[in-house]
């Protein structure tokens, strides 16, 4: 399977940041019809169970396709998951061919999960912004190959290095394009969270700016080899960019992302949105159609809120805000499938150029042996690339803690030999993998290698 290169790596699964929560849980719920789960914190869902309850599915399908819910709510029942959307594309004709919402979007209050219901799509952040900077490149606003330092410099960042550390010689060197590609030589782990150790790096008492991070990181982050040599995946590429786009354009990325790339693509902000930070539940950070997230884990994390607390990720252990260019916009299903459709489309709103420069495999690609053309895969200007039944396909992964999401194509042994692609979004995620969007990916592919092999 070739996913894994395009999924999205998230610092909660690093194995330091880890804490347990407390055995004694401070709501446990158990319906009339089997539903038990425990959330300790706001957030922590442990022990959850569909019981004998009936789970809710909402459902458009071609007539063949139906019986693929039944396998999909037999994988949240068996696995504990308490949301999800997918979706089908035809890519050949962009036509949606399954579309359903399972389960709940809000346990405590039973709200249902429908394909208008946002969810945060983790990495899948990197593909929106890897489309405005094209969009930006196409208007003349930047280059692709322009360094990335002056542009940060005259927005006011520039390294901030303490106890003696020094800044790598070679951040000058860094492009747009590097930063696009993971190729800027930062460490995958380079993670860099807007957390109190940041306030502290760059001497402030408040919680850090999205500047402030990248001060710090290019203060203390040393490259793992020469710009464009090598690729490694890290977010801190596309926060980054991020920072870029502010600059470049004197807007706030989230109005830069709907001007030049949600709304030409017909999506709303309702659709598709910056996941506000939220405390609990009840926050009036939450968006009006979006989840409740739940993890499924025990990993705690530093409050954003309030210095000493640890907190589930979702409610204060992640600041979203800070994070959308790489990590934190929340997508409805109707959202995403949009943004697929309108990119397979012949009527796409990117130019042919950057068509081009999202296929076009990059020169790292030429020199190591798990890359395209041998293994069939790459990463480019923000989008995962596969080799599928010889044709180039987009693909990218979502990972957090609590929430799990994918897009990309998926052999689903149509004897038609269809370019399917498969979207997926669910706002919980488990305790390890398989992760949450691998295990329903696996279910769709299942199923349609079940049914096709009974056909033959």
């Amino acid at each position: 399977m070739l996913l894994s290169p395009f999924r999205g790596y998230h610092p909660s699964f690093h194995p330091s940041l880890g804490g347990n929560i407390s055995a004694a849980g401070q709501a446990s719920v158990e319906t009339a019809d089997g539903i038990k789960y425990t959330e300790s914190l706001p957030g922590f869902l442990t022990d959850f169970t569909w019981g004998d309850e009936e789970i809710p599915a909402s459902l458009q399908s071609l007539p063949e396709l139906r019986s693929l819910a039944d396998a999909i709510v037999l994988t949240m029942r068996e696995a504990g998951i308490v949301g999800c959307s997918v979706g089908i594309v035809d890519t050949d004709t962009g036509r949606l061919v399954f579309q359903g919402a399972f389960g709940f979007q809000d346990l405590a209050s039973r709200k249902r999960m429908t394909v208008n219901t946002t969810i945060r799509s983790g990495s899948i952040s990197k593909s929106f912004t890897g489309c405005v900077i094209l969009e930006l490149s196409e208007r003349g606003i930047l280059r692709l190959d322009e360094p990335s330092l002056p542009s940060l410099k005259a927005g006011g960042i520039e390294p901030r290095t303490r106890h003696g550390s020094s800044a790598d010689d070679r951040l000058s060197q860094i492009t747009v394009r590097h930063l696009l590609d993971h190729t800027a030589g930062f460490r995958r782990a380079s993670v860099y969270l807007a957390n109190w150790f940041v306030s502290d790096w760059v001497g402030k008492v408040e919680h850090p700016t999205s500047a402030d991070v990248i001060r710090c990181a290019l203060g203390r982050e040393k490259l793992v080899f020469d710009p464009g040599e090598q690729h490694e995946y890290a977010n801190l590429n596309f926060l980054v960019l991020g920072e870029i786009i502010k600059i470049k354009t004197g807007k706030p990325y989230g109005s830069v992302l709907q001007e030049l790339v949600l709304s030409p693509m017909g999506i709303t902000p309702a659709e598709v949105h910056i996941s506000l930070v939220q405390r609990d539940h009840n926050s009036p950070g939450r968006g009006a159609n979006e989840a409740a997230h739940y993890q499924q884990n025990n990993v705690k994390h530093d409050s954003i809120f309030e210095r000493g607390k640890r907190v589930s990720e979702s409610f204060g252990g992640f600041d979203t805000e800070i994070a959308a260019p790489y990590g934190a916009i929340s997508c409805s299903l109707v959202g995403l499938t949009k943004f697929v459709s309108n990119l397979y489309s012949s009527r796409t709103i990117l130019s042919r150029q950057s068509m081009s420069e999202i296929l076009t495999p990059p020169p790292y690609a030429a020199h190591q042996s798990n890359t395209f053309p041998n293994n069939l895969h790459f990463y480019s200007k923000g989008f995962g690339v596969e080799l599928f039944r010889g044709v180039p396909q987009i693909a990218h992964g979502g990972m957090l803690q609590h929430a799990g999401a994918y897009f990309g194509p998926a052999n689903l042994g149509d004897s038609h030999q269809r370019k399917y692609c498969l979207v997926i979004l669910s706002n919980c995620n488990l305790r390890g993998s398989p992760w949450v969007d691998e295990r329903l990916k696996e279910t769709v592919v299942q199923w349609f290698k079940n049914r096709f092999s009974q056909k033959s």
